[in-house]
């Protein structure tokens, strides 16, 4: 069997080379610039596919509800684990690699160490393969697949400050969406303040200023997320405008330089 991850707005793929990547997601619940609204990072799994939950309570979210999924914030810095992942049995990225925008080559400045970034979340991934799709009109996401003989999966929340292991038990086969978005109601076709410039979170500095959403026509020319999940339908349920090229998922540093 096989389960999915998608993922979906501020996630950056760090490149560790035989390591695989670290995917690290900004920080974005405090926006230094009034213009860009907070976002928050989501585990949202399929009520049908929880076995159960603990220490992990979902949003209390009407329109979830109504989807039939439920919404686990990430509401504290934190190291997230997958069943399958930590064992470096191999990472296959060759439909990934080369077709996500990378922040290096955007802001060849850009200086991030992952234990110097200000992230809402940091996930290992070294097993399974990595694809590269787009969702909505013009924004870049990515899909993991791993195959597993587990007869449940495994996501677990070790939070940064020691409070208890957050754990959620999901029958073989899911679909887990992994999101770090504001709220749909808030995002606009159009951003005045690019979100893209949250990204800045991840350099030892703070500094977002040089980062511009990546070109429209890249993401273009990737196949749309192959997923019926309700809540990836209400995300592109906009017309394609959301999520906006500001909030794709990026590449970067430093095995993955060209």
């Amino acid at each position: 069997m096989s389960y999915t991850v998608d993922f979906v707005g501020l996630v950056n793929f760090f490149d560790q080379g035989d390591a695989g990547k670290l995917l690290l997601l900004p920080d974005g619940r405090e926006p230094d610039n009034d213009k860009i609204p907070p976002h928050f990072a989501h585990v949202i799994v399929l009520e049908q596919q929880l076995v159960d939950a603990d220490e992990w309570t979902p949003d209390n979210d009407p329109k979830a509800k109504e989807l039939k999924v439920l919404k686990f914030q990430i509401d504290t810095p934190a190291t997230i684990w997958f069943t399958g992942q930590g064992a470096r049995r191999g990472l296959s990225t060759a439909r990934q690699d080369g077709l996500l925008p990378l922040l290096k080559k955007i802001d060849p400045k850009i200086n991030i160490l992952p234990e110097q970034a200000a992230t809402i979340a940091q996930i290992p991934i070294d097993y399974g393969t990595l694809e590269a799709f787009r969702i909505g009109a013009h924004s870049f996401c990515s899909r993991l697949t791993v195959d597993t003989a587990a007869a449940t999966v495994v996501v677990e929340m070790d939070p940064d400050d020691g409070s208890k292991l957050r754990t959620l038990r999901l029958n073989e086969g899911a679909e887990v969406l992994i999101t770090n978005m504001s709220a749909l109601a808030e995002s606009a076709p159009i951003e005045d303040v690019s979100h893209f410039t949250l990204y800045g979170q991840l350099d030892v500095d703070r500094d977002g200023s040089r980062l511009v959403p990546p070109r429209l026509r890249a993401a273009d020319a990737l196949s749309q997320l192959p997923s019926a999940h309700p809540y990836v339908e209400l995300i592109r349920s906009s017309g394609g405008a959301i999520p906006a090229p500001g909030c794709s998922v990026t590449g970067c540093c430093p095995c993955c330089e060209p």
